[in-house]
């Protein structure tokens, strides 16, 4: 191989790799607790009992209840977007969805997703109403009504009085 031909080879890999190092180094950090991110802390939640033992109890787990209390309104980004974020399948589950039924995904888990994000917010964040409202606008406005709902109870708004109260939803944090 030439010396050309080496060097810009080197140069490309070298390239490649220092791009790789800068998009993850540049990648935000999450907030954590107990050197645990917040995304690690969520998928514990939304792996196990929290949704229906809120609703049947009012409680939840006290683990959860720490951590994310601790986290305080630094987690409530990561939060809203479960809720905001779409709960169509994507297109590795549309894939998946016309192989045989074992294989096939369920669209209660990303649903799971959106209301264990509620609850949490709602019983363990706390954030303020107007911090949490433009975030969870688009959800609230929208026509899908698992994220509408899962949205409200984040808020801690009945689903009717939001609907049937425009100036409510479209208040803004300066009003």
């Amino acid at each position: 191989m030439s010396h050309v031909r080496k060097t810009v080879l080197t140069s490309a890999i070298s390239l490649v790799a220092f791009a790789i190092f800068v998009a993850l180094w540049s990648q935000p950090s999450l907030p954590s607790y107990q050197g645990r991110s917040v995304k690690q802390w969520f998928s514990d939640c939304a792996k196990g009992q929290l949704i229906k033992d809120y609703f049947r109890s009012g409680r939840v787990d006290p683990m959860a209840m720490e951590a994310f209390g601790a986290m305080g309104t630094n987690a409530v980004p990561f939060l809203a977007v479960r809720i905001t974020s779409g709960l169509r399948p994507s297109r590795f589950e549309l894939w998946r969805m016309k192989l045989p039924a074992v294989f096939q995904p369920t669209q209660e888990f990303k649903c799971a997703e959106a209301y264990t994000a509620a609850v949490l917010l709602r019983a363990c964040v706390k954030p303020p109403d107007q911090m949490l409202r433009p975030l969870l606008l688009p959800a609230m406005q929208g026509t899908n009504y698992d994220r509408s709902y899962a949205a409200f109870i984040a808020i801690g708004k009945s689903l009717r009085r939001g609907h049937a109260d425009p100036d409510w939803l479209n208040a803004t944090v300066g009003d």
